[in-house]
């Protein structure tokens, strides 16, 4: 059985989410591979965080392996620094001092995410080693010496493979003149929603997903507003609670994803309310946007970078509060006049059983 180390993020343990990094893993555990899967790491610091203390419990206190299934294994990687605030090669040389056997170990193949777990992508032994370009190392919250030591990799072709989830990406990694550089997008799980019958034509619309940096709460908010007669609700992880919220709007803590399509069949317009951002310049079909979409739900979004190049009409677009009330609105008609089969026909070529087949059939060559 060929061995697979995977240097990802999101953990399957710890965090009540799951991304395309992981639909990976557990597809190619599932298919023939011994998978190792490193989630985001752990310092001894974690413990005086009360947003990271579990991560510090598991990763320190409780050896930090778990057997999420037969042939799938997630480490939670224990580090000497905080890994995505590197800055200085010595801290480099040292942080994986608490992971030998990880580090000394030998694999067929390696994929690594855009993330600071990519900081040991040379460190350990792989005959092929795959990155998938999920996102743009710019502006996604790595130290300098973390981004430089990344585009390192890519300028000296370390990579036998970038598989890269947008155009604009495809366009970023082709600058290093890659070994392969293959479009692979994020994925959707059609078949988790082909009972969904969302007739609902309620005004409550939904955002769920990662709060990260790059997430416009405040444009929510003050669309919330404008829209006093909708109900807006929030999911998802890292959610920033110091700005005063609307009466209209609830933030409902993290949601599992296999409640996603159920709790999705509630609302009649997905948000996807980004900044305009170098991260966001290169997005063009975030998965929420599939997944609104498969649901029944309208879609209203920004306009930044390459978003309405990737969703097109299938999402209504607006940058200001007042831009972005009024494409709620078109997203809430505009869902009427949509049928069931022609949504799934559209999205049947991202449903990640086909991108899933797409990688493994690309790994299986890997002598």
């Amino acid at each position: 059985m060929k061995k697979i180390i995977i240097l990802g993020s999101v953990s399957f343990k710890l965090d009540n989410a799951k991304v395309g990094i992981n639909w990976i893993a557990e597809y190619l555990a599932n298919h023939g591979y011994s998978v190792t899967y490193i989630s985001s790491s752990s310092t001894i610091l974690d413990l005086f965080s009360s947003t990271r203390r579990k991560r510090f419990m598991a990763a320190w206190l409780n050896r930090g392996r778990f057997q999420i299934s037969p042939n799938l294994e997630e480490v939670v990687f224990k580090s000497l620094w905080i890994l995505n605030r590197l800055n200085n090669s010595f801290q480099h040389k040292t942080a994986g001092l608490f992971e030998s056997s990880i580090m000394n170990a030998h694999y067929d193949i390696l994929i690594s995410t855009v993330g600071a777990l990519s900081l040991f992508v040379d460190k350990i032994s792989a005959r092929h080693k795959v990155l998938r370009l999920q996102d743009h190392p710019h502006d996604f919250g790595m130290s300098n010496y973390v981004v430089n030591n990344f585009e390192r990799l890519l300028r000296i072709r370390h990579f036998d493979q970038v598989w890269s989830v947008s155009k604009a990406l495809h366009q970023y990694a082709d600058k290093f003149n890659p070994i392969d550089n293959l479009y692979l997008p994020n994925g959707v799980n059609l078949a988790s929603f082909l009972d969904i019958n969302n007739t609902t034509m309620t005004k409550k619309a939904i955002y769920i997903g990662v709060f990260s940096g790059w997430v416009d709460l405040e444009l929510i908010y003050d669309t919330a507003r404008l829209l006093k007669e909708w109900q807006f609700d929030l999911y998802g992880h890292n959610f920033d609670n110091s700005l005063v919220m609307p009466q209209n709007v609830v933030y409902y803590g993290t949601l599992s994803n296999l409640k996603i399509p159920e709790v999705l069949a509630n609302y009649s317009v997905g948000l996807i309310p980004f900044k305009n951002s170098q991260h966001i310049r290169v997005v063009e079909r975030p998965l929420k946007f599939s997944q609104y979409l498969a649901a029944g739900l309208g879609v209203a979004s920004v306009n930044y970078g390459g978003l309405m190049l990737g969703m097109g009409d299938w999402a209504c677009y607006g940058n200001t509060p007042r831009e972005f009330a009024l494409a709620i609105k078109q997203a809430y008609i505009q869902r009427e006049s949509r049928h069931k089969e022609a949504i799934m026909e559209y999205l049947k070529d991202y449903d990640w059983s086909v991108i899933l087949t797409k990688m493994s059939n690309l790994l299986n060559k890997v002598d």
